[in-house]
């Protein structure tokens, strides 16, 4: 055998990728030293006749690849790209003392010493494929979770073999390790590494969103890092992430250069290729000066696919009549109920609801990508905050969630415009929120009654409160027959576009009673 080049053709895009395309850290051909570049050349002469109109792209390459064949001087010089990108690397030579030093910065000492207090903080590399396949499912979740919040794809759920992938990596002696970061009981992060002959390479990568002010990822690499160089690794490659500013440039000891490689089928694809990155580059200068931010606008894009034209162009034609009627004459009273700690009733029923499940949240909107990336983007946002969340789903798909924020003493409210102010230890209820074809069956019920429940057995928790808007009847009756007591309203109106705000608390606090009463 002189040269292989494995392909393949992605099965959601049908075009000709690298075998292994996001999952395949580089993307390249081997051959001998003596074949290099006529190999590859031989190679994509075959590829133009059996794919007359694919491109291919190679990412990334590593930096002893032959590139020799790409001059312009020889005959695949005018159908190639060539982009060259910082790789960031840790050498065992200045190591130790720079990991040293990392270590006694202010920031990593606080995040180590919160971690110490959720238990012992215990790192350990898994090698064995039995330790490694109950791990692997809370991997996927994690990984999938905040991917979903951030790009809108779950990989492991879109890609059935990848879990059987790792595995398979794993059971190879010397090839791949997982290196797994705990306190206590609680995984809090993973890191999977590719070992080399003369260096280790970051593979893979999850952390539990559930300890996110703790920078789990970053505290991963600094302690998975302290571990290789006592084992002896020569060198870290920590992987390029070109356009993006990540914490992995802060663990550079030195850097080399790696490179995308483009391959078009002729010259004509390549000029069109490079007149598109011009055009791209001048529409960013001119949104950039009018204040229009690119990724607002590949948003919009995004959200539009899959969606009904006629019904968004409905609905964008009336929000101009809707908004014109709200500050015409507009009307709003948010009511606040509340429930004492002390009052809550403990049920030895079994409980419906998941509490903290990354699974359930996972399982909103799997067909509506866009919608699904905002309510995951809201969800991590509101765990980062120290919410909880409690869901019921049924055969892969969520039918109730509800969030509750613990110890709140203030909470703005944008349907009126103000904040509502809560006690000292107080609980408040938010964000409830049944799909259409499962209500009726109580599930809104079941919901308050198990977090009333678990919020009682806090200590530090006298108070719990919940905010429904007064024209929704459905839910000021369950809130009501579940048990809580009406306090106060927050109110807004706008006349002529003129808005007034003020709240009942001190009239309605001495006649609690009034259940449905709104005083001005």
């Amino acid at each position: 055998m002189v040269g292989l080049l494995t392909l393949a053709v992605s099965s959601d895009s049908l075009k000709l990728v690298v075998a292994g395309d996001l999952d395949a850290e580089y993307e390249v051909w081997l051959s001998d030293p003596d074949n290099g570049d006529a190999f590859i050349e031989k190679v994509m002469e075959k590829i133009r006749e059996t794919f007359p109109t694919h491109s291919l792209v190679f990412e990334y390459l590593p930096p002893l690849t032959p590139v020799g064949w790409t001059a312009s001087d020889r005959p695949w010089g005018g159908r190639c790209q060539l982009t060259c990108h910082d790789r960031p690397l840790l050498e065992a030579e200045n190591a130790a003392e720079f990991l040293s030093r990392m270590r006694r910065k202010k920031e990593f000492r606080l995040k180590l010493n919160r971690l110490k207090k959720l238990g012992d903080v215990q790192c350990q590399w898994v090698t064995d494929p039995d330790e490694f396949a109950p791990i692997m499912d809370k991997i996927a979740v994690y990984h999938d979770f905040r991917h979903g919040a951030v790009h809108g794809r779950l990989r492991y759920e879109e890609d059935l073999l990848k879990n059987a992938f790792n595995l398979a990596l794993i059971a190879v002696p010397d090839l791949f390790r997982l290196f797994v970061l705990k306190a206590g009981s609680k995984i809090i992060a993973t890191r999977g590494v590719l070992c080399g002959k003369n260096s280790v390479h970051l593979f893979g990568h999850a952390q539990s969103p559930f300890y996110d002010r703790l920078s789990p990822g970053m505290l991963s690499l600094l302690l998975m890092s302290e571990s290789l160089m006592k084992e002896g690794c020569p060198l870290l490659d920590l992987t390029p992430s070109p356009g993006r500013v990540t914490y992995k440039e802060r663990f550079a000891t030195t850097r080399d250069e790696v490179r995308i490689l483009r391959v078009f089928p002729s010259r004509r694809a390549l000029i069109r290729h490079k007149t598109m990155l011009r055009l791209e580059s001048l529409a960013r200068r001119v949104f950039s000066m009018i204040h229009i931010r690119t990724g607002a606008i590949k948003e919009f894009l995004q959200k539009m696919r899959g969606i009904n034209i006629a019904d968004a162009v409905c609905r964008r034609l009336a929000w101009p009549v809707r908004w014109l009627f709200r500050n015409i004459w507009h009307r709003c009273e948010l009511q606040i109920y509340s429930y004492k700690a002390e009052d809550v009733i403990i049920d030895e029923q079994p409980h419906l609801m998941s509490k903290d499940s990354l699974s359930d949240l996972l399982a909103h909107l799997r067909n509506r990508p866009w919608h699904r990336k905002m309510f995951l983007s809201a969800s991590l946002t509101h765990l980062r905050d120290g919410d909880h969340v409690y869901t019921y789903a049924e055969h892969g798909r969520l039918l109730h969630y509800g969030w509750v924020t613990e110890h709140q003493k203030e909470a703005f409210q944008p349907k009126v415009h103000q904040a509502a102010k809560f006690p000292p230890g107080s609980a408040v209820l938010g964000y409830f929120y049944t799909v259409p074809d499962a209500r009726g069956r109580g599930l809104y019920q079941s919901s308050l009654r198990q977090i009333l429940q678990d919020l009682a057995a806090i200590p530090g928790i006298h108070k719990i409160y919940i905010l429904v808007l007064a024209n929704n009847a459905p839910s000021r009756h369950t809130i009501e027959k579940v048990g809580f007591t009406y306090e106060y309203s927050l109110f807004e109106r706008k006349i002529l576009g003129k808005g007034k705000r003020w709240s009942s608390m001190k009239t309605v606090e001495p006649q609690r009673e009034c259940s449905e009463g709104s005083v001005e």
